[in-house]
């Protein structure tokens, strides 16, 4: 429930079902497939905001199809229509909203419906108006956080991951995304935890445009700094292998020396549409060079079948091991247990939350050769590996072994001619 497929063959935009005038070889394509745009929350926003909002929703992306994608490639242009679709807000009766798009071949054995997980938010057969607040509330810090990546006021912070026996031996610095409000005397837009925002992205399908916006911003940083490797987070909702990330995987490909310093951190806050997919897509990563993180373990989703499904090159124990342990009788033993179980899959262990020296010390004798948290370094937007030289600073040549909840998000203080399927009554 709650998908519309817009097919993508104005002939004027595209020539001949959907392959581009030019020629079908460049766009990819046999001449007899085209391409079809899903708008997979068309449903939820009619029962959110009204039917005339849905129908704002089809207007607006066909008038996107009209005028922005004039000659130019289909395929060649899929990662562009995603991103403008996803990232752009409609905007209908004094409300903004964003639109959850899913783009694959028609004429082949691909669907883009079995590629892209339904809302979990869903679309109930009789939404009430608890539903409906829940929705907008979602949407409203969605419109927020790409306002402000629209408007380059998303920016890095980095903190490291050191050793637990010479902290600044550095294995990695995870890339943390810190929002900037727009004006010096504007309120922060996105005052909402850092936990809220991300999950309403995953609830409304959007988080796919955040991971992979931020991947991109790393890969970038990686290619400035030839001897730092940095770790991203990515929604187990986003781990497909499709137009999403195109580019990404094209850039990987081409850049084997980027893709070894790239960890790439596997946040379980959701589970993926597909275990099969997420598995090859993982897969195809690690074989461009990249190393698998799985993050929070222990919590959520990340249990032991993560560990046996995805065979993550390291594994990040949750904070609240650390946090037991400071409280709870057993804590360190339990601590203790996590470490050793994550580290017999072969695992290199890192431990979070470390906020203080006895944290650190309790990680330590637990076993911990990996430590995060504020203790280790805070997230900073100045680059620390330009402040000074480390002792020592790992890169991709480090033999892996013996690895605050989820993605955080640091708020800074300073201030086409379409075809729908499906029913619009």
């Amino acid at each position: 429930m709650g998908m519309k497929a817009v097919r993508m063959e104005r002939e004027d935009a595209f020539g001949e079902k959907g392959v581009a005038p030019c020629d079908a070889e460049r766009a990819r394509v046999p001449a007899e497939s085209g391409l079809a745009l899903h708008i997979l929350n068309l449903d939820e926003i009619a029962a959110a905001y009204g039917q005339g909002a849905a129908v704002a929703a089809a207007n607006h992306v066909e008038c996107f199809l009209n005028f922005e994608l004039r000659d130019q490639d289909a395929l060649g242009s899929a990662e562009y229509v995603l991103r403008q679709l996803s990232e752009i807000p409609v905007a209908y009766d004094g409300q903004r909203f964003h639109l959850f798009v899913s783009l694959a071949p028609t004429g082949g054995t691909e669907n883009c419906a079995h590629k892209v997980s339904p809302t979990v938010h869903g679309n109930p057969a009789f939404p009430d108006d608890a539903w409906c607040r829940r929705y907008r509330a979602d949407m409203a810090l969605a419109v927020n956080l790409f306002e402000a990546m629209t408007e380059d006021r998303l920016v890095l912070a980095w903190q490291p991951v050191g050793a637990s026996q010479n902290p600044a031996t550095t294995l990695y610095h995870e890339c943390l995304i810190r929002a900037e409000p727009s004006g010096p005397d504007a309120p922060n837009a996105l005052a909402e935890s850092a936990a809220a925002s991300v999950g309403a992205l995953e609830r409304l399908g959007l988080i796919r445009a955040l991971d992979r916006h931020v991947m991109a911003r790393a890969i970038e940083e990686l290619r400035n700094e030839a001897l730092i490797s940095l770790g991203v987070n990515v929604s187990a909702l986003s781990l497909t292998d499709d137009f999403w990330w195109t580019e990404i995987l094209a850039d990987l490909e081409q850049s084997p020396r980027i893709a070894r310093r790239l960890f790439i951190e596997v946040t379980e806050t959701a589970q993926p549409g597909s275990v099969a997919e997420a598995v090859s897509f993982l897969r195809r990563l690690r074989r461009l060079g990249c190393k698998i993180a799985l993050d929070d373990f222990g919590v959520g989703h990340a249990a032991i079948r993560s560990i046996l499904t995805l065979a993550p090159d390291v594994v990040k124990i949750d904070g609240y091991f650390i946090h037991n342990a400071r409280t709870a009788p057993l804590g360190p033993k339990a601590l203790e247990h996590m470490i050793g179980l994550a580290a017999s899959f072969g695992a290199t262990v890192i431990v979070e939350g470390i906020e203080c020296a006895s944290d650190a010390q309790i990680a330590t004798e637990a076993g911990a050769l990996w430590l995060q948290g504020y203790h280790c370094g805070r997230p900073t937007v100045s680059r620390p590996w330009r402040l000074k030289v480390p002792a020592r600073m790992t890169t991709s040549g480090i033999s892996l072994s013996n690895g605050a909840a989820g993605r955080r998000v640091e708020l800074s203080q300073r201030a086409v001619g379409t075809h729908f399927s499906g029913s619009m009554q």
